[in-house]
Parts: structure tokens; C-alpha cells; sequence
């Protein structure tokens, strides 16, 4: 993992001081085997939960600019709720109970007390379980709350939020019953938009500190109470010290950063020793010759990298379907759409579904999907005419009706 850090000064200022997260050593989740700065030998603070490192700027750069690389070799372990029980290792800590509210806390509100009424297990996985479930079942995945503090009353009000918003409610619920858990900050471990992540932990007696991730278990098929794929990089857990927390915290979930100082400008942008385009052609080829067990091998790669690209899960799909597996293609497709952020997404995947739905042979439900991709700026109307996929459609009147319709379209538009 790479992370560059554009840091600009502007109006008076004389000095400066940067802090950087870093991740840490994590028993069964991460070990960090090397990392290098530029420029060279940063101070590097250690505690037990958050390691940073810190440039002091004395005097400012003369082109009022300064860069800072930091590339790390990690090595990431599965550690979910299945791995600690097969390990059986009761990894304890003195200190799990600091997770708990305190004597003197506040009753919780009264949303928060009826949400807990009707929850109640055999055990206390049993109870989290159904924490877990509640949270997924009641919040609905907005990427515009990005940013916006709720507490976990409001965000039980409002029934939305992002994985902040997410793993705090789940956090604030296990606390609630007497189960000690927190917050957990990193990355995940794919370039993009969305690298930045929140995920919780809950405290079991029999096995430690085990973790939960209710965004990404939110209509996965690939991440659910008991299995979590370990792409996650650990960088906090807990909270931050005081000291720095709200400096390092709004730069840390904001791309572009101006809440250190009115006149201080960071932006960051994070990288990934992979070539998904390549890997995807790759795999697209396999596709298309009907290579389906070969064009799976990569295409698994692809979603360990980025579970949450609609394209890769559409594909995931499709494979399905074309060996006759329609309902797990249909959990995929559930997925997918879940995921989608634009619109070349939603047209994409619209398009792929109405093409799962002619292998089905439900053709007026197929065009009705096809109809929305074109809606939303599939414009391939060509390939539509000849997808071996739509073959069941080619002499039926509405696609027929469809394809003259937006053949006319797509040419007055041309015209303008």
C-alpha cells in the first residue's frame, strides 16, 4: 500500500507540524513488515492502539509545498468469528471492559431501549447475532450521511448512514446488553473512492476481541456474522488520543483536508500494487469463449480486491447463469445492485440482469430491464442486436419495439 500526502501553505504561517496514522501489529489480524517514508526518518510514536508518524516543519518549504510517500508491506490474516472458534484461543485483555459505559452513563434513549427489548439470545454470540441482524435489517446503506456525527439514537432515527454510522449503532447495541465492543478505523485494501473504512469489534470471553463489519454484511453473500474476508488494514480501534485525535481524525476520513488550519490544505490519494483492468480483460476473454472455470479463477481475484465494483459482481453473476445456477446468480445480482454509485453502473448492471432474466426465459421482465439500462446510458444498441444472451428475444415484438425505438433515439440525438 502506498499513500501520498500533497500538503500546500498558504497565508501566514511560519510552521508546521504533520501527523500520519500508521497501521500497527495486530495479533491474528495484521503484522506490518516494513514501511519507508520520503523524505526518510519521521518520529514514530507507538502506542498499544494507534501508531502515527510526525514531520515538524521549522521552517516552511520556500515553494509553500511539501510531499510526504509512505509505502508499507503488511500481511493480512482471516481472523472472523468461524477462525476463532475452529482456533479455540482464549485471547483475553485486562483492559476489554473499558469498552463498556460507564457507572454514571446516561439511560439510554428510548429508541435505543426498545430496539434492545426485543433482543435476547441463548448465548452471547446468540445476542450479537441478533444485534448484528438488527442493524442490518433496520439501516439503509446513504453515502450522502459521509461526515455527518449522528449518535446511535439518531442514527436509529433516521434508519440510514455509512459504515460509521453502521458500526457505531452495532457498537453502542453489544455495549447496551454488557458485551464489550468498539469501533475499528483502516483501509481496505483496494485503490478507489471508497478505501477509507469503519468495522467494529466485540469482546467474547472464550475468544477475544473478534470483528464485525455490518456495511459490507449488508446484502453480501460474501460477508455475513460469521465470515469476514480479511482485506481490512487496521490503523485505530477505540477512539484516539485526545492530544491530536481531531486533527488526524477529520483528515483521515476526508480526502481533501482543511480542518487542520484555516490556511493548510492536505490531500491524499492511496494505491495498490495491482492492475485490475488487466486482470479483468483477462478475464473478460475467458468469458467470452464460454471458459467459465478459468474466467472464475480471476475473477475471484477481482472481487478480493474490491467486492464493492458492481461490474465484477455482475460477471460473478452471469457465469452463474450460464451453467443453469440461477439462484445463486440472483444472491449476486441482489448484491451487486446494492453497491451500484452512478449511473454507467446502474445501466451496466440493469443490463446484465435483463440479460440473466432472457437466459431464465422471463423475456417481458428481461426487456423491461434492458429498457431501464437504456434509460439510465447503456447505449451499445448495436451489441444488444446480436447478444448471444437475448437470442429468446429477437422475435419478440417489444424488443423489437425497443431496439427500433432507440436506434431512432440515439440518431436524432446525432442530428443536433
Amino acid at each position: 500500500m502506498t499513500i501520498d500526502y500533497d500538503i500546500s501553505f498558504q497565508g501566514k504561517i511560519d510552521n508546521y507540524t504533520f501527523r500520519g496514522l500508521l497501521p500497527f501489529n495486530y495479533r491474528n489480524k495484521q503484522e506490518v513488515l516494513d514501511v519507508r517514508f520520503k523524505p526518510e526518518d519521521p518520529a514514530i510514536i507507538q502506542s498499544d492502539s494507534i501508531w502515527y508518524f510526525e514531520y515538524k516543519l521549522d521552517q516552511l518549504p520556500k515553494n509553500r509545498e511539501f510531499h510526504i510517500q509512505v509505502e508499507y508491506d503488511i500481511a493480512l490474516y482471516d481472523y472472523d468469528l468461524n477462525t476463532a472458534i475452529a482456533l479455540e484461543q482464549k485471547l483475553s485483555d485486562s483492559k476489554a471492559l473499558e469498552f463498556l459505559p460507564g457507572h454514571n452513563a446516561k439511560r439510554p434513549p428510548k429508541n435505543i431501549r426498545t430496539a434492545l427489548a426485543g433482543i435476547e439470545g441463548e448465548d452471547d454470540i446468540e445476542t450479537v447475532k441478533k444485534i448484528h441482524q438488527f442493524v442490518i435489517d433496520t439501516l439503509e446503506y446513504k453515502h450522502k450521511l459521509v461526515g455527518e456525527e449522528l449518535s446511535p439514537a439518531q442514527i436509529l432515527k433516521k434508519k440510514a448512514g455509512v459504515c460509521a454510522h453502521y458500526a457505531d449503532l452495532f457498537v453502542d447495541l453489544c455495549q447496551e446488553i454488557g458485551m464489550p465492543a468498539r469501533t475499528v478505523g483502516g483501509l481496505v485494501a483496494h485503490s478507489g473512492e471508497n478505501v477509507r473504512h469503519r468495522w467494529a469489534e466485540v469482546y467474547f470471553e472464550k475468544y477475544g476481541w473478534v470483528p464485525f463489519d455490518p456495511t459490507h454484511a449488508d446484502g453480501s453473500i460474501l460477508t455475513s456474522f460469521y465470515n469476514l474476508k480479511n482485506n481490512r488494514i487496521y490503523y485505530y480501534y477505540g477512539g484516539m488520543n485526545e492530544e491530536f485525535g481531531d486533527r488526524i481524525w477529520r483528515h483521515w476520513w476526508m480526502n481533501t483536508d482543511r480542518a487542520f488550519a484555516s490556511n493548510v490544505k492536505v490531500e491524499s490519494h492511496y494505491t495498490c500494487p495491482f492492475e485490475p483492468s488487466e486482470v479483468l480483460g483477462e478475464m473478460a476473454d475467458y468469458y467470452n469463449r464460454q471458459q467459465f472455470d478459468s474466467a472464475n479463477v480471476l475473477l475471484e481475484k477481482l472481487i478480493e480486491y474490491n467486492r464493492e465494483n458492481p461490474r465484477y459482481t455482475t460477471f460473478k453473476a452471469m457465469i452463474l447463469a450460464r451453467q443453469g445456477k440461477f439462484s445463486e446468480a440472483e444472491a449476486w445480482f441482489g448484491y451487486a445492485f446494492k453497491c451500484i454509485r452512478s449511473d454507467h453502473q446502474r445501466a451496466d448492471s440493469n443490463y446484465s440482469y435483463g440479460n440473466f432474466l432472457a437466459l431464465k426465459g422471463e423475456k417481458e421482465l428481461s426487456i423491461f430491464y434492458l429498457r431501464k439500462a437504456l434509460e439510465y446510458g447503456f447505449e451499445n444498441v448495436e451489441h444488444m442486436k446480436v447478444d448471444e444472451d437475448l437470442i429468446s428475444l429477437y422475435d419478440h415484438s417489444d424488443f423489437k419495439s425497443l431496439i427500433t425505438e432507440y436506434e431512432t433515439k440515439l440518431q436524432e440525438e446525432s442530428l443536433k
